[in-house]
């Protein structure tokens, strides 16, 4: 199979942020290899409607398509606690977002976020 690169974004903004993220990347890694992930960074809610966000940033391989590998992704957001709603009351559990997919951008709107660029880009 091909090996596929995803540089990924998680983000929590519950009390519990910090350990949710944690367990988070531990899911992921059942989903192919952990290269690299950042160091947790703080930063406000882009909608201004909850907490202040814990991001990371986190570089892995796997040989799952993209659309297999999101939803495998969206299954780990759903255990953490997401609901549909979670985006529109500003409580977001967990949320997981491909940023880069085998070099390609495909979530312009999170890779322009400057904790993203800084952690990744350099």
């Amino acid at each position: 199979m091909i090996a596929h690169k995803a540089v990924l974004l998680l983000g929590s903004n519950v009390e519990s942020r910090v350990g949710i993220l944690e367990r988070a990347l531990v899911r992921v890694d059942s989903l192919g290899h952990r290269e690299r992930v950042s160091e947790v960074c703080l930063s406000a809610d882009v909608a201004g409607l909850g907490n202040d966000y814990a991001n990371v940033t986190a570089v892995y391989s796997t040989e799952m398509t993209l659309g297999d590998f999101c939803c495998a992704l969206a299954a780990i957001e759903t255990e953490a606690g997401r609901i549909p709603s979670s985006k529109y009351t500003g409580i977001m559990p967990l949320d997981i977002d491909v940023v880069i997919w085998d070099g390609a951008v495909v979530s312009p709107d999170d890779f322009s976020r400057p904790y993203f660029r800084r952690e990744i880009i350099g």
